[in-house]
């Protein structure tokens, strides 16, 4: 699946797109994405995203492509 990720606690939308079929990836990309987030996830796939859950809050998800939140902040990329 070819995804984007979304971080919800900040509303920002990354438009880089990444193939992810694996858990494994997904968490790498969390690494990536939140490198400094020494919290506990738990990743839940769904249909079309893999979502980032701590306790019983969703706080990113990598969504399908085209699925992205219209109302979130844009970023190419996190490493800008």
């Amino acid at each position: 699946m070819y995804v984007q990720m979304a971080d919800h606690v900040n509303r920002v939308a990354f438009e880089t797109i990444h193939k992810v079929d694996k858990i494994n990836k997904a968490t790498r990309l969390w690494e990536d994405y939140f490198p400094n987030g020494d919290v506990e996830i738990d990743i839940v796939t769904a249909d079309e995203s893999y979502n980032y859950v701590v306790g019983d809050e969703v706080v990113a998800s990598l969504m399908k492509v085209g699925t992205l939140p219209d109302d979130y902040e844009k970023v190419y990329s996190a490493y800008e």
